[in-house]
C-alpha cells in the first residue's frame, strides 16, 4: 500500500498549528467587518427610502445610529 504524501496546505498548516487561535480569531473579525460594511449601506438604504417617500428626517435618526455602530 502506498504511503500517500500530505498535501501543501495540510504541511503549511502544520507548521503554523500554534496560531490557529489567532487565524479564527481573524476570520470572525473578518465576518464582523464585513456585517458592518453591510449594515451601513442597508441603513443609507433605508434612509434614502424614508427621505424620497415622505421626507421626514426625524424618521431617519435610528437608521443614523446603525450608521455609528456600522
Amino acid at each position: 500500500m502506498e504511503k500517500k504524501e500530505p498535501s501543501p496546505i495540510s504541511v503549511v498548516w502544520g507548521w503554523a498549528e500554534k496560531y490557529h487561535s489567532k487565524f479564527y480569531g481573524s476570520v470572525v473579525l473578518a465576518v464582523l467587518g464585513v456585517a458592518g460594511t453591510m449594515l451601513t449601506y442597508f441603513s443609507i438604504a433605508a434612509m434614502i427610502r424614508i427621505l424620497l417617500e415622505n421626507g421626514d428626517f426625524s424618521q431617519c435618526l435610528p437608521w443614523c445610529g446603525f450608521l455609528l455602530i456600522g
